[in-house]
């Protein structure tokens, strides 16, 4: 056991988006399993501290300057701080304002990890590629920390001159960090595209696989109290999301006329609730998992919900719930469908069978190391009609599905711990091509 090391997770958290909350959660716990007593620092965006799993941890505000010149300049005098620490071990006393938070945290840490997400792409752009994750990674390899990219998305990029540029970028940064692990294959072809050689780098799983859901009991009275019957109709979910038809169809080139991607999305769900609730005769939940940020879920469901027809037998989950409370409501399902990545994980993680609709790789990704990539949409070539016959056919062998599910659920979560003990290997300065793990 490490007791007391300091570990910092260096990409920040959005509270409100429960996927961000749910691989926090879950990192915490693994990494508590394999160090022990660790100390844990966590940069969060703006809104107040929430509850981790019990550990000893400290929340620092992220506050992204704003403006190019204002992110240059801070930029510059983190960097100039990281080099003087790298060399003569100068404290950042000297720094002033909000960045002191930031670089006191770098230089207690023993260990910095990168839960990089799906943030290393050119799929929110290149200014945010830099700002949310390459910066902080800069930030470590100049103060001469052991620095991981835990659990990552790699790709895509784009294919102009920016997106030439971001990836040229991203690999001198990516380079020369100590660890890499991703989260599938895709990304791991992906890095090497990109030509990064030196680190070691792992194939292994989210972290998200290891988040613990409420009990099937405690998740039936959390709908009930909504008024979501749960015992005479057959449940099905549908998770949406207010960002997949902006960065899905962009990237396909479909032009937004009058905001014809956002109608398109939302006539599908609209025609596949009326599906479900008319020819399965169930009963469905809409289920946000982005709350009370700039792309806010909550109310995508009420506009879906409003325009059925039978809304009587369409519910939505309106309050802001924890990710181990939606983990387990969407474990009572018959069928899902996933429009964001960690509903995707809590559901395949418990059998639930499902489609996912997928904007860049990563839905498909997880589906493919689980042998069901015949379940994802791709969101350019969305189509209400296909949704509707992939559901249908997917209820036809809904038993069948959840045991496949099942059968292979269980190497990714073993994969999922691997970060953590891939972790703990490098502060050991060991050699961790000892574990079974896929290069």
């Amino acid at each position: 056991m490490h007791e007391g090391t300091r570990i910092l997770l260096a990409v920040p958290f959005d509270w409100g988006n429960k996927g961000d909350v749910a691989v926090c959660n879950s990192m915490i716990g693994a990494l508590s399993r394999v160090f022990g007593n660790a100390d844990y620092m966590i940069l969060a965006l703006g809104r107040s501290v929430r509850p981790v799993p019990a550990c000893k941890f400290k929340t620092i505000e992220y506050v992204e300057p704003s403006g190019t010149f204002r992110f240059l300049l801070t930029a510059l005098k983190i960097t100039v701080w990281a080099i003087l620490y790298r060399l003569w071990g100068v404290s950042s006393f000297w720094v002033s304002g909000r960045e002191h938070g930031l670089l006191t945290a770098y230089e207690k840490a023993d260990l910095i990890l990168l839960p990089a997400r799906d943030i290393i792409s050119t799929t929110y752009g290149v200014s945010s590629l830099i700002s949310d994750a390459l910066f902080g990674m800069m930030i470590a390899v100049f103060a001469g920390k052991k620095t991981m990219v835990y659990a990552a998305q790699i790709g895509p990029f784009a294919s102009g001159v920016a997106g030439r540029c971001a990836a040229f970028l991203s690999r001198q940064v990516l380079d020369r960090v100590d660890l890499i692990t991703v989260r599938g294959r895709i990304s791991a072809r992906w890095l090497r595209e990109l030509g990064v050689r030196r680190p070691r780098v792992y194939v292994t799983a989210d972290p998200a696989y290891l988040l613990p859901g409420i009990s099937r009991m405690e998740a039936t009275a959390l709908l009930s109290k909504q008024s979501h019957s749960t015992c005479d109709k057959p449940l099905v979910g549908i998770n949406v999301s207010s960002l997949i038809w902006r960065f899905g169809f962009a990237q396909a080139g479909v032009s937004d006329d009058g905001g014809a991607r956002r109608e398109r999305y939302i006539e599908g769900m609209v025609l596949a609730s009326e599906f479900l609730v008319h020819e399965l005769g169930a009963r469905v939940v809409l289920l946000p998992h982005v709350f009370g940020a700039s792309h806010d879920d909550v109310a995508l469901c009420e506009e879906i919900r409003g325009r059925v027809e039978c809304g009587e037998s369409v519910g939505v989950i309106r309050e802001e719930r924890e990710p181990e409370e939606l983990k387990g409501i969407i474990g009572l399902f018959d069928m899902f469908v996933a429009a964001r990545h960690h509903p995707l994980i809590h559901s395949v993680s418990q059998g639930v069978p499902t489609i996912a609709i997928d904007y860049t790789f990563k839905m498909r990704e997880v589906m493919e190391e689980l042998g069901c990539e015949e379940w994802v949409i791709d969101m350019a070539n969305f189509d209400a009609k296909d949704l509707i016959h992939r559901l249908r056919l997917l209820w036809s062998i809904r038993k069948e599905a959840r045991q496949r599910l099942l059968q292979r659920v269980d190497l990714l979560k073993q994969r999922a711990l691997a970060n953590a003990m891939l972790a703990r290997e490098l502060t050991l300065r060991t050699e961790a091509g000892a574990l079974a793990l896929e290069r």
